[in-house]
């Protein structure tokens, strides 16, 4: 289950491999991906996408036709026609984000676990903040050389928001009503 959203970038990398099309209509659907994707849409292509725009562009090359190489047809719309700044190719074309993704699971800051399992460590991380709470309100009690009215408060608002931040209904009320009182990461 973890990997479901990443078997789409396996199955497309298969079909391109194996003989079920010819060698025209492999060309065509790498084609358009590239096409409505460009650099940014094509697997391993992306990490290229300067090197590509800079042979296929001199100094007299409009900004607009740069991006239309980098990011293709989608890319151009949404970016330059709708004028929205946002990272549209390279998310959903087909694995455009593959290698980014593998980069991330061995090179950043987040768990390798959490990495690799994605969505599904929702449950996981949700069971992490609830014994960090209460780990902390156990160390604040611990600490603390006497237990006044505001020691006692820290530590039973600590261990409300570990029971309410588990089931989703809770912690969006905590994030909606408390707005200091943000659970997620």
């Amino acid at each position: 289950m973890p990997t479901q959203f990443k078997s789409i970038y396996t199955k497309f990398g298969e079909v391109l491999m194996k003989d079920w099309f010819t060698k025209a209509e492999r060309t065509r659907i790498i084609g358009m991906q590239i096409a409505a994707f460009g650099a940014a849409g094509v697997p391993l292509l992306n990490h290229c996408a300067d090197v590509i725009v800079e042979k296929l562009t001199d100094e007299n090359t409009p900004e607009a036709d740069r991006h239309m190489i980098r990011r293709g047809a989608v890319g151009w719309f949404v970016n330059d026609y709708l004028d929205m700044d946002a990272a549209i190719s390279g998310r959903v074309a087909v694995a455009g984000d593959l290698v980014t993704e593998v980069t991330n699971l061995f090179s950043s800051d987040v768990p390798a676990i959490k990495t690799a399992v994605g969505a599904s460590f929702t449950t996981g991380d949700r069971a992490i903040d609830f014994f960090n709470n209460v780990f902390m309100a156990g160390r604040i009690a611990w600490e603390a050389d006497d237990l006044d009215q505001a020691t006692t408060s820290a530590v039973a608002t600590l261990l409300g928001q570990a029971v309410a931040s588990v089931p989703t209904s809770s912690r969006r009320m905590m994030e909606g009503v408390l707005p200091t009182c943000s659970t997620t990461r």
